[in-house]
């Protein structure tokens, strides 16, 4: 099993809420892989390099990703998706709208922002006809 943990950060350093959920991902078993989205990031990236537990660090610098909007961070967490079991990440608000984007495209139905995400398409659908 293999889990992308999506790294909570400022560019410069992690936040501690990354070490955190870095630890129930280990709880969780299997390879854990840090995805550090941002730009000029590369500082935070090592930082996630000497997390005991992480097995790899994946960086993803551009300047779609630099204001933290959440359409580019699921594009992102969709084109990877395919190799995880598990997508993880803090409760953290920078998150959230991505994780329920992300959790639309791939009908992942295992997040509660998912599941009403996928719950309001479903009425728009009925409503619609479509």
């Amino acid at each position: 099993m293999t889990i992308l943990l999506l790294a909570d950060h400022d560019n410069a350093s992690l936040s501690d809420q990354t070490a955190k959920t870095l630890t129930a991902a280990t709880k969780i078993g299997g390879d854990v892989h840090v995805l550090v989205a941002g730009k000029a990031a590369k500082p935070a990236a090592d930082a996630a390099a000497k997390l005991a537990g992480v097995s790899k660090v994946l960086l993803a610098e551009s300047d779609e990703l630099a204001n933290n909007l959440a359409e580019p961070l699921a594009d992102l967490i969709v084109s990877l998706a395919g190799s995880y079991d598990t997508i993880i990440s803090a409760a953290r608000r920078r998150y959230s709208h991505s994780r329920c984007r992300q959790g639309c495209q791939t009908r992942c139905r295992c997040r509660r922002q998912a599941c009403r995400c996928l719950q309001g398409a479903a009425r728009r659908k009925r409503r619609t006809g479509q």
